[in-house]
């Protein structure tokens, strides 16, 4: 039979159960969330970097080899890493230049060409970022089939970021799990002391109705209200009181 003491403590530890996992589900929301938001900053860095590189030498003018070499050299120096990075030649620069070895243009590739806007986009636990590159009057000595504004090329930074989140996962399980004895304690102290407070009362009023063994033995119990504690008990008390 399921006493009232169990059923507290077995109430309290299944809240505290109930409490950790809706802790976890959303601080991993958050944390998960800040995650995304930092690779795309640091995607963006990246894209940022590799522009400024590239326009620092195309403003010294460069030869279709150093072109190559340097999207070659690009491509590997983040080979070692969670990053992916393509340079994609547009339309303007191909009629002019000639085509590339490059992906085809599609995706947040192919939005940044048609908006000129910066594009992002998660699948699953890849980042994709795609940067476009635009021309500036400088550009226009020696792209001069080009307006200024016009999208020249466009660098995408792919990051998988699986590792990050496993990472992430795995110091939040452990933080969690350090602290939930905490409330699981807490919650069997509450239920220890308020069985107690219960223990003591019923005795109380058991001992009271033990007493009983005639009718005439109804008139000797007398619990004074209040004196149990908790108010249902006293309402009982105040019904054998009555009769």
């Amino acid at each position: 039979m399921r006493t009232i003491k169990g059923f507290i403590l077995v109430a309290a530890v299944v809240a505290s159960v109930a409490l950790f996992l809706g802790i976890y589900a959303f601080a991993s929301h958050i944390y998960f969330e800040k995650v995304r938001s930092d690779a795309h900053q640091q995607s963006r860095v990246l894209a940022q970097q590799t522009f400024n590189a590239m326009f620092q030498i195309m403003r010294q003018g460069w030869t279709r080899s150093q072109v190559e070499a340097f999207l070659e050299a690009t491509r590997q120096s983040y080979s070692e890493t969670p990053y992916d990075l393509e340079i994609y030649r547009g339309p303007i620069v191909r009629d002019k230049f000639g085509t590339i070895d490059q992906p085809v243009i599609e995706g947040e590739v192919a939005r940044a060409f048609d908006t000129g806007e910066r594009q992002k986009a998660s699948r699953g636990n890849e980042l994709v970022y795609a940067y476009p590159l635009k021309a500036r009057n400088e550009c226009l000595k020696c792209h001069t089939n080009a307006e200024p504004g016009d999208v020249l090329g466009a660098i995408e930074v792919r990051q998988d970021i699986g590792p990050y989140l496993s990472q992430a996962r795995s110091e939040l399980l452990w933080s969690l799990a350090i602290l939930t004895p905490i409330p699981v304690l807490a919650a069997g102290l509450v239920a220890w002391l308020l069985g107690r407070r219960i223990d003591s009362s019923v005795a109380m009023l058991d001992g009271a109705i033990e007493q009983v063994n005639s009718v005439s033995d109804l008139r000797d119990v007398e619990i004074e209200p209040g004196r149990l504690g908790f108010a249902e008990l006293d309402s009982l008390a105040g019904k054998v009181s009555q009769l």
